[in-house]
């Protein structure tokens, strides 16, 4: 079964927040939400929803029994019990399905848009509640590049084959006990993993962004090395061996942007 909302106008600007589509409060509520159960194309599950404190709940009972007949484009997403979530799906997990079953098609288009959807699909009988507080969309991030931090930051970068390598976990340690020396210094960090998910801060790299970022600066996969760029975009330091984080700092203390920055040191 399926709750449908109509299209809005898309001409609003973005905001830091994301450009809001719709809340489920009495001033805030853009949609005029509808059910569409699946009695419509012969299946048996019930459904409706209601809208109260500040919130969608969509309810119903879920019969597998009869099946309908849509195509639509979907993108999926886990829920958990009692937990409110974030979740964000880019246009690019949007797939073509069938009772299921993933069709070959074109790519979602998002100008061919006119509507909206949730759907309860987990094959299973019984009872469900799915809660719903807002809707919004968000800009999609430009690739990651060193180049964005030049004249902002200093990057450590730090390769290793997984976030098990004992090398890796002896910096990270080094770096939570020197957080405030860390962000005086304008420092960024790069980890990249051959095994496991590559971050800069709290972005999640691509596969290609890690390769990019390793083929930028020298290294090897799956060995373990250390970068640090400088404001300037060139390499400061380059290593293969474990280097004390006090070292880094230590060095960056003596280059001459580092000394314009902090003249009384």
């Amino acid at each position: 079964m399926t709750l449908c909302a109509p299209p809005t106008s898309a001409s609003d600007s973005f905001a830091e927040a994301g450009l809001l589509r719709t809340e489920f409060t009495t001033e805030r509520s853009v949609f005029d939400w509808y059910v569409v159960n699946d009695n419509v194309m012969g299946g048996r599950s019930p459904g409706t929803f209601r809208i109260e404190q500040g919130g969608l709940d969509f309810v119903g009972n879920t019969n597998t029994r009869w099946r309908g007949r849509q195509v639509s484009y979907r993108g999926d997403f886990d829920t958990q019990d009692g937990v409110w979530n974030t979740v964000d799906i880019p246009f690019s997990r949007f797939v073509p399905q069938f009772q299921g079953i993933r069709l070959g098609g074109p790519a979602l288009d998002p100008g061919q848009i006119t509507g909206m959807s949730l759907m309860i699909e987990d094959k299973l009988d019984g009872p469900f509640e799915l809660s719903l507080a807002s809707v919004r969309a968000y800009p999609t991030q430009a690739p990651f590049a060193l180049e964005h931090y030049r004249w902002k930051n200093r990057i450590l970068v730090v390769s290793a084959r997984s976030r098990d390598d004992v090398k890796l976990a002896e910096l990270q340690t080094e770096l939570a006990s020197t957080p405030e020396e860390f962000a005086d210094r304008d420092m960024v960090l790069v980890t990249l993993l051959n095994y496991g998910t590559s971050m800069v801060g709290d972005r999640e790299l691509t596969a290609a962004e890690a390769a990019a970022t390793r083929d930028a600066v020298g290294i090897q996969t799956g060995s373990f090395a250390l970068r640090l760029i400088g404001k300037d975009g060139s390499v400061k330091l380059a290593t293969e061996s474990p280097t004390p984080i006090k070292e880094i700092y230590a060095l960056i203390d003596t280059m001459p942007m580092r000394k314009r920055e902090h003249p009384d040191r």
